[in-house]
Order: structure tokens, then sequence, then C-alpha cells
């Protein structure tokens, strides 16, 4: 959350106030994007982890329910694919960045 501050407080202090609304939003429909997406991956059967940011284009593929798991804080970039196949698993764990 502190991270979140200091980026909102950077953005004031170098923009002109408009400028800085516009942003925000951005930042914050972009988490809100990425927040929906998390959830119709969980309804689908995906242990993903309620915190994780997905950047966008991003493809997952499990042929069992629970096949990939993701800990919290994890963050895919653009147009990442994770593929667990047939009876594979994948788990990432806490704090990474995949890009």
């Amino acid at each position: 959350m502190e991270k979140r501050q200091e980026k909102f407080i950077n953005i004031l202090q170098r923009k002109g106030l408009f400028e800085s609304i516009i942003q925000i939003i951005g930042l914050m429909v972009n988490k809100v994007t990425s927040l929906c997406r998390v959830v119709f991956l969980r309804l689908r059967g995906y242990d993903i982890d309620l915190t994780v940011c997905l950047g966008g284009s991003n493809r997952f593929f499990q042929s069992r329910r629970g096949a990939i798991h993701t800990s919290a804080d994890v963050r895919f970039g653009r147009k990442t694919r994770m593929d667990a196949g047939f009876g594979g698993t994948i788990s990432v764990g806490h704090n990474v960045l995949i890009d």
C-alpha cells in the first residue's frame, strides 16, 4: 500500500493536477481489469491468488483444475503464457515477475 501511495505522490509532483488525475484513473482501471481477469480464471479452476497482476494478453492452459498455482504478489507482463500441459503442474512463489 505504501508503494502505491508514493507512486501517486510522485505523479502529482511531476505533473499538473489534471494530468495526474487522468494517470491515476488509468492505473486504477488497469488494476480493476487485472482483478476481473484473475476472478474469471479462478472461476475456471485456476488456483491464482487475488493479488496477482496480469499485464494483458496473458494465456493460461491447464488440463486439470488447480494445475497452475500462484502465490501472492505475482506479476505477469504482456503476452506471457503459462502451459501446464497434460498432467503437469506449475507453481509460482511470492513476489515474482514473469515478463
